[in-house]
């Protein structure tokens, strides 16, 4: 995805990684995916822990398979912040690609 960021950015498109993993572990995350564990950035957009899994509760991902985490998720908002698309995965292999994700963003395009 990191590799993706600039087709992401010519759509004024955000991502955000939320972990349910504590600001260390989340750093630490960032680290070894290229980011600049202080912020983020190398990536091209932020890691946020969600030690308390208070997001991943609210958007319905966290322990659905029964692991005390949160589930593999992708959720597409548009800019009012409502949910347009999403994929819930099975597993960390079952992702959605990221040409699947660009051409969701080109169809929200005005």
């Amino acid at each position: 995805m990191a590799q993706s960021y600039p087709e992401f950015e010519k759509r004024d498109a955000a991502l955000v990684a939320i972990s349910t993993d504590n600001v260390l572990d989340a750093m630490n995350m960032a680290s070894s995916i290229g980011a600049d564990p202080q912020s983020g950035y190398g990536t091209g957009f932020h890691i946020l822990a969600d030690d308390d899994a208070s997001v991943t509760r609210e958007y319905g991902v966290f322990d659905l398979h029964a692991d005390g985490v949160a589930a593999p998720a992708t959720f597409i908002l548009d800019k009012s912040g409502e949910v347009v698309a999403y994929h819930v995965s099975r597993d960390v292999t079952d992702r959605p690609s990221t040409e699947g994700i660009l051409l969701q963003l080109d169809q929200m395009a005005p």
